[in-house]
């Protein structure tokens, strides 16, 4: 029962049933949106990437001597999508 293969009631295998229409029309939505989610997450980070990456190869006055980090000091970046 813990697998959720039995029927608690009954305690008899569940039958598996097919989905509706509706259900396989909401669930393939869910699932859309967050294939949409995580693809915009991941072109995110990796701009994010890149930009830090291209700061990093930037060199200003104020901070010639000082050790790179991600956090640019002289230089801030909003990312709007």
């Amino acid at each position: 029962m813990a697998k959720g293969e039995m029927d608690p009631r009954t305690r008899q295998p569940k039958r598996l049933e097919a989905l509706t229409n509706a259900e396989r029309r909401a669930i393939d939505l869910m699932l859309a949106d967050k294939r949409s989610e995580q693809s915009d997450y991941r072109h995110q980070v990796a701009l994010e990437d890149w930009i830090l990456f291209v700061l990093d190869q930037s060199v200003c006055g104020v901070c010639a001597n000082v050790e790179k980090t991600s956090m640019h000091h002289c230089i801030t970046v909003r990312l709007v999508f």
